[in-house]
């Protein structure tokens, strides 16, 4: 009897001990670390975020029982969470990974669920640049066609009214009053208008209003010429030229997507940093000339971070990449499925564009 009883208390310990077991090996480990818009804490240190909320709908929908396991003590973060993909001590990371040949030999991706492109930060232009691009500006051609034109125009009408007028004694009959007329052409132009030289006679009345007119057309143009060729060189100021990047100091992230895109397309010095955030500080203490990385990274950052807000983004875009969430090899295919199935039940929805819209992240 007594073994017996020894036989059941042995078999309730075992049992319990299987449930737990399997109880533990279903909970999905999950990798995380502060990286917003996607992940990052509020007051009371609760994760929140685009992927925070985008697991909380497929873990919720799917009843996929999970833990967090915070990455943000590792020195790099992203580095880390490969390794420990790679290895199985984690199932899935909740922040998105660009999808990339090399990353797939060492773990799998779920389906994508957005899609971004590489681009750059670099700092403001100075009042004093701009003031310098203006100057610049006025060697284009075309400024200084239109400046010739204008130059001309005005000098024959300021001369047509000196000789209409000159009769009437409002212009002087010599040198001065062609000085005069131009003066008089001028003001008229710029709609200033002085009123100490105005035609009195009806044909010079004639000519200033085809002056006044013209003079409006011209200035207009002008003004547009000047505005286009300012806004054509800011843009190629801060367009991203790779072949004249690749001799720049240029940072990203250590093992990231942008890395290895640098690197295979020759950039000769390359620097990385274990977070994004440690690349912007170096770029604002400007030990490199432009930071690249994923673009709505560095946008969230740039925007919302007050001290970065001397830099801005450049208006480049390339590399288009394809954010999933990684996951284990050894992960079984049940899980995978209920994540995937779920992934596409809610990236399909209304509130998944009304999140994005949200964060300010682009909906392609």
């Amino acid at each position: 009897m007594i073994k017996f009883s020894s036989l059941i208390v042995v078999s309730v310990l075992l049992l319990s001990s299987a449930h737990s077991y399997a109880q533990s090996q279903d909970t999905l480990r999950i990798a995380m670390y502060h990286s917003p818009p996607f992940v990052s804490y509020d007051d009371q240190n609760e994760p929140e975020g685009v992927s925070i909320w985008l697991w909380q709908q497929i873990s919720d929908a799917e009843n996929i029982p999970h833990k967090f396991i915070n990455y943000d003590e590792h020195d790099s973060p992203l580095q880390k969470i490969q390794d420990d993909l790679a290895s199985g001590k984690i199932d899935i990371s909740i922040n998105p990974f660009t999808i990339t040949s090399k990353r797939e030999k060492r773990f799998d991706f779920t389906y994508p669920f957005y899609i971004g492109n590489l681009s750059g930060a670099t700092h403001q232009s100075s009042r004093l640049e701009g003031f310098f691009n203006f100057i610049g500006s006025l060697k284009n051609s075309k400024v200084v066609i239109l400046t010739a034109i204008l130059v001309i125009f005005m000098t024959l009408f300021g001369y047509f009214i000196w000789l209409v007028e000159k009769k009437s004694g409002n212009f002087e009959k010599d040198y001065q009053g062609v000085v005069s007329g131009f003066w008089w052409s001028a003001v008229t132009m710029t709609t200033v208008g002085y009123g100490d030289k105005v035609p009195v006679t009806r044909t010079g009345m004639l000519i200033a209003i085809v002056w006044m007119i013209f003079s409006m057309g011209i200035v207009a143009i002008f003004t547009a010429t000047i505005t286009s060729v300012l806004t054509v060189d800011q843009l190629s100021n801060e367009m991203i030229d790779k072949e004249v990047l690749k001799n720049k100091k240029v940072g990203t992230v250590e093992a990231s997507a942008a890395e290895e895109y640098l690197r295979r397309n020759f950039f000769t010095d390359v620097r990385t940093y274990p977070t994004f955030t440690d690349g912007l500080d170096h770029l604002t203490h400007n030990e490199i000339d432009v930071f690249i990385y994923d673009e709505p990274w560095l946008r969230y950052e740039i925007n919302n971070v007050e001290s970065y807000k001397e830099l801005s983004m450049v208006q480049a875009r390339f590399h288009m990449q394809y954010y999933a969430f990684p996951i284990s090899k050894s992960l079984d295919h049940e899980t995978r499925k209920k994540i995937d199935s779920g992934l596409l039940r809610v990236i399909e929805s209304h509130d998944w564009s009304m999140l994005l819209h949200e964060y300010n992240l682009p909906q392609h």
